[in-house]
């Protein structure tokens, strides 16, 4: 069994996630268009990146004005309300009413002028750093959007990306994935790897100085909820009394659960097992003491078998192209 009691989501990229058509039932706030306003603004806080903008007047793609503003400049987009009422309708979306396809009774998806489908894939591609290829942008765009010549567009803006042939890698490096036993239950189950090392230099007055760190990714295979906590050597050191430990080349299995404490366990349901590999920062005494004083099971993964803790795996790879594209972008 797991513990189902409610969970309070903290990080800005988190919140209902939406899988098919936009539902009436459903505040238009709410859903993936909203995830991606809430990134583009974190990111450029945190100057990890600027936003790309959309137009040339500043618009904000993901607002229901500059939808209606774009469709009532093309004539073919109000014409379908017209000429095919059983296909498309106006519906009301946070107080703007904007022409959609109906998909069903109650799920439908926004309709895209021509003039803003041309600028809108771009931006998509730009704001999530081109971690979407082709499918997966496609399939993330068709969930909201509607033009019949979406997926011909795509294909032209991903097939001529400078940025996604200099930075990602294309080759396969394994097959289908073996099945598993389909787990259902949120919580019950945590996947943990480390990523790293990172190293930069950086200045403090006139002292330079070179910083070394990892990270610590935690993933619910169930939910795909994905925590990634900076592993960084200098301020992890677990505290073990009055004696201050020797710095540390690499994590140890102390500092691991330091940082899957405060990172995982103190926001979330504590799970029943955590799978992880062979890194000594796991398998070591003093992380494997924990697990068992907070009853939590813990399995590794047989060596040199990385598909064992593949969604993690996953994860890094595309930690690693975002940051290869970041780095591209902003030398």
């Amino acid at each position: 069994m797991y513990d189902a009691h409610p969970v309070t989501t903290r990080s800005a990229t988190q919140g209902s996630m939406h899988h098919g058509p936009l539902h009436k039932g459903n505040d238009f706030k709410e859903i993936d268009v909203d995830q991606l306003r809430k990134l583009s603004t974190t990111w450029k806080a945190e100057g990890l990146l600027v936003n790309p903008g959309f137009d040339e007047a500043g618009r904000d793609p993901t607002n229901m004005n500059t939808m209606r503003y774009y469709q009532q400049g093309d004539d073919a987009v109000k014409q379908l309300v017209l000429t095919k009422p059983d296909e498309f309708g106006i519906i009301n979306l946070n107080g703007t009413d904007v022409i959609c396809k109906y998909e069903s009774d109650d799920d439908f998806r926004l309709v895209l002028s021509t003039k803003m489908l041309e600028p809108l894939v771009p931006w998509y591609h730009t704001i999530t750093v081109h971690a979407t290829g082709t499918q997966t942008l496609l399939h993330t765009m068709k969930r909201l959007c509607y033009h019949k010549k979406l997926t011909a567009t795509i294909n032209a803006v991903t097939s001529t990306c400078a940025t996604c042939k200099i930075s990602k890698k294309t080759s396969r490096q394994y097959g289908l994935l073996s099945p598993r036993h389909v787990v259902t239950a949120p919580w019950n189950e945590v996947h943990i790897d480390i990523i790293g090392p990172w190293t930069f230099k950086a200045s403090i007055g006139m002292i330079p100085k070179t910083y070394t760190f990892y990270s610590l990714t935690c993933i619910d295979p169930v939910t795909n909820l994905v925590e990634l906590k900076r592993h960084d050597l200098n301020v992890n050191l677990p505290d073990d009394g009055d004696k201050t430990p020797a710095q540390p080349k690499a994590p140890t299995a102390a500092m691991s659960w330091k940082t899957f404490n405060e990172e995982w366990l103190c926001w979330y349901p504590k799970p029943n097992t955590i799978l992880h590999d062979n890194g000594t920062e796991f398998i070591g005494l003093k992380f494997q003491l924990k697990a068992a004083a907070n009853k939590i099971k813990t399995k590794h993964t047989t060596s040199y078998n990385h598909q064992g803790n593949s969604i993690c795996e996953r994860m890094h790879m595309t930690v690693a192209q975002v940051l290869r594209v970041l780095l591209d972008s902003s030398p």
